[in-house]
């Protein structure tokens, strides 16, 4: 899921990955908005990637998605398919729920609870064919822990 962001006034599109630790944003969108960044000395590990130096930082960024606005600290760093990635530490500070059968974000802080409206885009056939590729492995993954399952409760079954 993606939804839209605003920072200093532009447009950017941010996908939700809630499986990303913390948030970060693209180097060069860094210099379009003439954000200002701090000096940072970390890394982060990217699945099926070498690990990356994050050298700077933006803190308190003002933003804006929906009715809701909001300030974020985001990690520098260079994307290969994404402006902006939002993660969990993000969530669970501003109370955001992910609601993906109405492809939204509820808003629950108590400053300024709304719902914001976000959308699916596979954004090219590279990543649609890597999300179905994903799909297809937790499908096989849930059949077989039912078939697994099954065969449990049927040999139990005949024991007792």
């Amino acid at each position: 899921m993606y939804v839209r962001f605003m920072i200093k006034g532009q447009q950017v599109a941010a996908m939700v990955d809630t499986g990303a630790t913390h948030s970060f944003l693209e180097e060069w969108i860094v210099h379009r908005l003439d954000l200002k960044v701090d000096t940072y000395n970390s890394r982060i590990k990217v699945v099926n990637s070498q690990a990356q130096a994050v050298t700077s930082m933006a803190h308190s960024v003002k933003i804006s998605m929906g009715a809701w606005e909001g300030k974020i600290d985001l990690m520098i760093v260079q994307l290969d398919d994404f402006d902006l990635i939002l993660g969990s530490e993000f969530f669970i500070y501003e109370k955001i729920i992910l609601i993906p059968h109405v492809c939204g974000l509820l808003v629950t802080n108590e400053q300024n609870p709304c719902f914001v409206v976000g959308y699916n885009d596979a954004m090219g056939w590279k990543r649609m064919t890597e999300m179905l590729s994903t799909m297809q492995v937790g499908i096989v993954a849930a059949i077989s822990s039912v078939e697994s399952e099954l065969l449990f409760l049927e040999n139990i079954s005949r024991i007792t």
